[in-house]
């Protein structure tokens, strides 16, 4: 049973209703450099794989999927045991509609990584992991690139770092894994050259021990051969976990929510390019915009961590543009009165804490705006305040469309989101609801956020391309 609602998210921000004109079709995604993968949805069929996944007797998980049609999802589990066949569930989805699927109902052994397959779309899926002192997920991932980039790790004392990766496919997968920390690049011996996965399984590769003490850890996956998704899960001792998947590399990327109350955010950016580039990033909340808040040069071939503002409690998104391609995430923590020394090695006395970590939300970005999103699972996590994140980084007035997905239709919420600006919309407590679909008469990108007794997560949208 989970536990009671733990604090309610701040950020209903001023909003005007107005009527909703029709919305023009999505822009594709601006990218300077390699080539990105499709990780938006589209109006045919698709895969999606969700590599962090896990039912047992401490945690458990959901599937959350969304269709703009009708559509059947078949969702395939690979057994944990070798030469067992995967399980599998198929799903009736109205369009548009959305449901959430329990992992519990199906099987309990543990890790759970699997994939979800759509005969219509557009449509998508996110995963949620939950126990009664963690809250975890993200959006699943629709591309299998060749090299996947995984910033924003950290193997710190009180952290847990792990790395999945999961081959969903028959066929073995070769994969190498680098990393790049603080110090440089980061010997991994206990990898080896070349990892494999075997067909329909996954490995489980924890970080602590054997690149122990990092404060930033980048993680490079690169395969050989076959197909493979990583994803990351940071967990604080005792406490909350977080996860997001691998990532590719773009020159702007918007993140609509990077801090809820109590929520202190970084921006981790990777530069894997033979030059320094510079990073600059803008923040817009529900009162004002503040362009150029960070302006940073970043080492060739390196990880940094940029500390963002605490913006006074008011929850606010940002805008990171680069002049070469990057990788980024952003990781939150929450702090509180404890019992570690202070971090900072200056004497304030004998009674001078530093506030350990209670709760961490990571997630990644989004690499362009689009007129129409998915949320799938906004709204269906049980005991939980959830808030739908609108970010008009644009020189126009957005009006947006926020209409609730589940079993049934319900009716839609309609809004204004000013230029320079991010609105915070709370998903009524409404068990009809599990997901939404955004559609806005200007380019935005949207986001939304989940919190309960045990933790807190950030779940990237997922755009609709053309």
């Amino acid at each position: 049973m989970r536990q009671a609602i733990g604090f309610v998210l701040a950020g209903i921000l001023a909003a005007y209703a107005f009527a909703l004109p029709e919305p023009a079709g999505a822009p594709g995604p601006e990218f300077a450099g390699p080539e990105p993968p499709a990780i938006g949805a589209s109006a045919i069929g698709s895969v999606w794989y969700c590599p962090w996944l896990d039912s047992g007797d401490i945690r458990d998980s959901a599937f959350l999927l969304a269709s703009v049609p009708p559509s059947a999802a078949r969702i395939t589990l690979p057994s944990p045991m070798p030469n067992e066949d995967p399980l599998e569930e198929e799903l009736a989805i109205s369009g548009p509609g959305a449901v959430a699927q329990n992992l519990a109902d199906i099987v309990r052994f543990g890790a759970a990584p699997g994939f979800v397959e759509f005969d219509d779309g557009p449509a998508g899926v996110a995963a949620a992991v939950f126990s009664r002192s963690s809250l975890a997920g993200d959006r699943c991932v629709r591309s299998v690139p060749k090299i996947w980039y995984l910033p924003g790790g950290t193997t710190r004392d009180g952290r847990e770092l792990t790395l999945r990766l999961f081959n969903p496919v028959s066929e073995l997968a070769k994969v190498t894994v680098s990393g790049v920390s603080e110090f440089g690049p980061e010997p991994l011996p206990d990898l080896g050259l070349v990892t494999e996965v075997p067909g329909r399984s996954w490995v489980d590769i924890e970080l602590a021990s054997i690149a122990h003490l990092l404060d930033n850890l980048l993680l490079i996956v690169g395969t050989e051969e076959g197909l493979i998704i990583p994803a990351l899960s940071l967990k604080v001792v005792d406490g909350d976990e977080a996860t997001w998947p691998g990532t590719s590399l773009s020159t702007t990327w918007e993140f609509p929510v990077v801090a809820t109350d109590g929520l202190l955010p970084e921006l981790v950016v990777a530069n894997p390019g033979p030059e320094p580039i510079l990073v600059e990033v803008d923040a817009f909340d529900g009162l004002t915009s503040q362009p150029l808040i960070v302006s940073e040069q970043i080492s060739a071939g390196a990880p940094a961590r940029i500390a963002l503002p605490g913006n006074e409690g008011r929850p606010y998104g940002i805008r990171v543009t680069a002049g070469g391609p990057i990788a980024a995430v952003v990781v939150a923590i929450s702090a509180v009165e404890g019992s570690e020394p202070a971090l900072d090695g200056t004497d304030n006395g004998a009674d001078a804490l530093a506030a350990p970590v209670l709760r961490v939300a990571g997630t990644v970005g989004a690499e362009s705006r689009s007129l129409n999103w998915l949320l799938p699972g906004a709204g269906a996590i049980e005991e939980a305040d959830e808030t739908i994140w609108v970010m008009n980084g644009g020189d126009e007035p957005a009006t947006i469309t926020l209409k609730p997905l589940g079993v049934r239709d319900l009716p839609a919420e309609k809004v204004v989101v000013r230029p320079g600006r991010t609105f915070g919309f709370e998903v009524p407590d409404n068990s009809l609801i599990s997901g939404y679909f955004v559609e806005s008469t200007e380019p935005v990108s949207v986001s939304w956020s989940a919190s309960d007794a045990g933790g807190t997560a950030f779940f990237s949208g997922i755009a609709i391309s053309a």
